[in-house]
């Protein structure tokens, strides 16, 4: 079968942020696949979000603006308003790694592919930090968090006929409990495939408030879902918040930048 009969559906998600999104919209522009399928969902922007819909809209198959339940209501809905065999998460900000990434990663499915995953370049120009993040899944160690980057994943639609949609309970890590439904999911053979090419690039954004914390405490609960954690398993979670509200410390006293500088500095790309 030639793989570039694989449609391939790529869902941005955005809110109040046109200047985000028209990056996005040039990158999926250039990509050299020829069997894309582009659906947008704005959560009812204030900004000209759907200017910039309406400027390109020939390159758009399908978009709504209106107001959702968080992001993985409008991812949902994106979902449901796909088409094709394959799915990626492109938000708002973010950018396909390079023009062939599409082509790349539709090479990789078969029958059996459930999911390919790659590595995403994660950059602040603020910050003058540039790294690269993901790697393949240890099934060991899966229940510690998400350490892959949802724009470098792709989805084989039949997953989510399988499986469902994301669960709505979780704000920030419905895609982290969606990715340990799967892997523990019965009755299917599907495999999920790394490549160590580099898919997408997203900026990093400040620790506000306590979101990280809450992060960890969505990822407890969802690996909680599906393991029994020992007490060596929740004190790395209590570790994890520790470390949380300290980054929320520096970065209200203004040393952040200079913590992911230090931490980032052997992880820069040449």
């Amino acid at each position: 079968m030639n793989y570039q009969t694989l449609k391939v559906s790529v869902i941005t998600v955005t809110y109040n942020n046109a200047g985000g999104l028209e990056k996005t919209i040039h990158s999926l522009i250039e990509q050299k696949y020829p069997n894309i399928e582009y659906i947008i969902v704005d959560g009812g922007s204030q900004d000209n979000t759907v200017e910039i819909i309406k400027k390109y809209e020939k390159h758009i198959s399908k978009w709504v603006s209106e107001k959702d339940k968080g992001i993985y209501d409008a991812m949902n809905k994106g979902i449901l308003m796909s088409t094709g065999d394959i799915f990626n998460f492109m938000n708002s900000g973010d950018l396909f790694y390079s023009d062939n990434v599409l082509n790349d990663v539709a090479r990789l499915f078969n029958e059996n592919t459930g999911i390919v995953y790659g590595r995403s370049e994660q950059f602040s120009e603020v910050e003058s930090i540039k790294y690269l993040a993901g790697k393949e899944i240890d099934s060991s160690r899966i229940w510690k968090g998400m350490f892959v980057c949802h724009q470098s994943v792709f989805y084989n639609r039949k997953l989510f006929e399988l499986f469902g949609l994301h669960d709505l309970r979780f704000r920030i890590a419905a895609d982290y409990e969606f990715l340990l439904r799967i892997i523990n999911g019965k009755g299917h053979n599907f495999k999920l495939i790394y490549t160590d090419l580099i898919l997408s690039k997203a900026e990093l954004y400040g620790t506000s408030s306590n979101s990280y914390a809450y992060t960890w405490s969505e990822f407890k609960k969802a690996a909680g879902m599906y393991y029994k954690l020992s007490f060596k398993n929740n004190f790395y979670f209590t570790l994890m918040y520790v470390k949380s509200y300290l980054l929320i410390l520096l970065n209200k006293i203004g040393l952040l930048k200079h913590y992911r500088k230090i931490k980032y500095y052997n992880l820069n790309t040449k």
